[in-house]
This record gives structure tokens, C-alpha cells and sequence, in this order.
């Protein structure tokens, strides 16, 4: 379906993003990620812009929230539910793109991409203790509680701090 086609797409960039970054190119990466902000949102997620065309998830940032069927990653169930959301996948590359910018010295461009993505975990992401789990950590030797979204917030705000350190 076209759906699958798009995120296979999505993926093939990401991958190449990442080669990209592996292999210490980071403009080649910085560009691919870039296409991964204008490919089309599959369907149901969003709708045609004002001209009929499919949206791009950067059409979709530009308003304020999406239909309320899919406005959250985590559904408030127990566990983690995941739902791969137009915001979500943007919030993902708008986080990467932040910390290659902060890997290359660009630090002004590295906040916006970080604050963009900051912005849109808090808008989609639900910390709740229903998602809480428990995972073994090897370096404290117990099992420790664990929330996936909690962890990304942390992860992002912790981005934010390196960029304002390293200035």
C-alpha cells in the first residue's frame, strides 16, 4: 500500500542518515534528514494542504495539534504502546538533526532542532506510571523502574544541556 511504501521510505532514509553520520559526513546526513521532514504523511495521519497535495510532517508541525485519535505515543495503558505518529517521527529526526548540529559546532541551529523536538515529546508523550516497567541495570546490580517516554524527555533535555555547555 502506499502507506507502507512511505515508511519504508521513511526507513531507507533513516538508515541512510545514519550511514551518513557513521561515516563522519555529517552535511550528507543533515540533508537526508531534512527529506525525512518532507516526505508525505501516510493516510490518516493529517490530511491534503490547501492545495490538494498530501501534508508533509513539517506541514503538520504548523498546526497546533492533530486529530484526537492521534495526539499521543503512549495511550495511558499499561506497558508501552507506542502509536508511530506524524509528530513522533518528526520529534525523532528533529532530535537527531539537533545533535549532529551540536556534534559540528552549530550550536544555535542545534537548540532550535532540540527545542522543536522538546516541544513535541511534551505535546505527545504521557509520563504515567501505568508505563513504568522494570529492567535489570548491570551497573547497579538490581532492577531498577524504567519509563520509555520519561527516558526520552530526559534523553532531549540532556541534549539541550550539552548544546549550552559546549558554547
Amino acid at each position: 500500500t502506499m502507506e507502507e511504501e512511505l515508511l519504508i521510505n521513511r526507513a531507507m532514509l533513516l538508515d541512510e542518515a545514519n550511514r551518513y553520520e557513521a561515516m563522519g559526513d555529517n552535511a550528507s546526513a543533515l540533508v537526508v534528514l531534512e527529506q525525512c521532514l518532507q516526505l508525505p504523511l501516510p493516510l490518516g495521519h493529517g490530511g491534503n494542504n490547501t492545495y490538494g497535495a498530501p501534508s508533509t510532517m513539517m506541514d503538520e508541525l504548523a498546526v497546533p495539534s492533530l486529530e484526537a485519535g492521534n495526539q499521543h505515543y503512549n495511550n495511558g495503558s499499561s506497558g508501552s504502546t507506542h502509536q508511530p505518529i506524524p509528530e513522533a517521527y518528526a520529534a525523532d529526526v528533529l532530535y537527531k538533526m539537533g545533535v549532529i548540529h551540536w556534534k559540528t559546532g552549530s550550536y544555535d541551529e542545534a537548540l532550535q532542532r532540540l527545542t522543536q523536538a522538546l516541544a513535541i515529546y511534551r505535546r505527545t508523550l504521557i509520563i504515567t506510571p501505568l508505563a513504568t516497567h522494570m529492567v535489570f541495570d548491570e551497573t547497579a546490580g538490581r532492577n531498577m523502574p524504567h519509563n520509555d517516554d520519561a527516558a526520552i524527555l530526559a534523553e532531549v533535555l540532556n541534549s539541550i544541556g550539552r548544546v549550552h555547555f559546549s558554547r
